[in-house]
C-alpha cells in the first residue's frame, strides 16, 4: 500500500490544523456584542477586591427599569452588597469606594438632596454638593460595617456574623451599565 502524505507533510498539516482551531477560538472569544451606539445590558457583574486583609465581594443592585427616570429597559443603581468582610481583621479600617465609568471618570452614587431622578452627564458635575461621589466606610468589630452620616440617602443593612451587607441608595443617580470600575481604598 502506498502512502498519500510523507511524515513531514502530515506534520505540517497537523500543525496547521491545530492553529486554525487556536484562531477560530481566539476568534470566538473576541465578538463584542454592542456597538457605541446601542447598549445591551446583561447585568452589572460582581467585583472581588482585596481591602484591609479581606477579600470584598462587591456586587451591583439594580432597580427596575424605568425607575428613577431610567430610560426604558435600563437600570439604576440603586444599591450594592459587600460579603466576605471580615471584621477582625478589618476593625478600625476606613474603606473608600469610588466609581467609575469605562473611561475612567467619576460617577455619581446617589443624591443627597430630594431630587428624585438620575443623573445625565449634561446636569450633573463633579462639583455638586448635594451628589456623593464617594462613599466612605468604616469597620466596627461590634456593629459590621457602618456609614458616615448620610442622613436617609444611604442606607446599611447586614449580619456581622454572615459577613454581609447591603447598602441602599434612596436617591439613585447613575445607571447601572455606566459603572466600569469600582475604586476601592483602605486604610487604618
Amino acid at each position: 500500500m502506498r502512502r498519500i502524505f510523507s511524515s513531514p507533510l502530515r506534520a505540517i498539516l497537523g500543525v496547521a490544523i491545530l492553529l486554525l482551531g487556536f484562531y477560530g477560538a481566539v476568534s470566538a472569544s473576541n465578538i463584542a456584542i454592542s456597538s457605541n451606539t446601542s447598549h445591551v445590558e446583561f447585568g452589572a457583574g460582581v467585583y472581588e477586591i482585596r481591602a484591609c486583609n479581606s477579600f470584598l465581594n462587591i456586587n451591583l443592585v439594580e432597580g427596575s427599569t424605568g425607575t428613577f427616570g431610567a430610560p426604558a429597559g435600563l437600570t439604576p443603581l440603586v444599591g450594592l452588597t459587600v460579603s466576605g468582610l471580615n471584621e477582625s481583621k478589618c476593625d478600625a479600617s476606613k474603606v473608600t469606594l469610588q466609581f467609575l465609568d469605562q473611561a475612567g471618570n467619576p460617577l455619581p452614587l446617589f443624591r443627597l438632596n430630594s431630587v428624585n431622578s438620575l443623573c445625565a452627564p449634561q446636569i450633573c458635575n463633579s462639583t455638586d454638593s448635594s451628589l456623593a461621589y464617594s462613599l466612605a466606610l468604616t469597620v466596627n468589630r461590634a456593629r459590621g460595617l457602618v456609614a458616615s452620616a448620610l442622613g436617609s440617602a444611604l442606607t446599611v443593612q447586614g449580619t456581622k456574623n454572615a459577613h454581609e451587607y447591603s447598602l441602599s441608595f434612596s436617591q439613585p443617580a447613575v445607571l447601572a451599565r455606566d459603572v466600569g470600575r469600582i475604586l476601592v481604598e483602605s486604610s487604618k
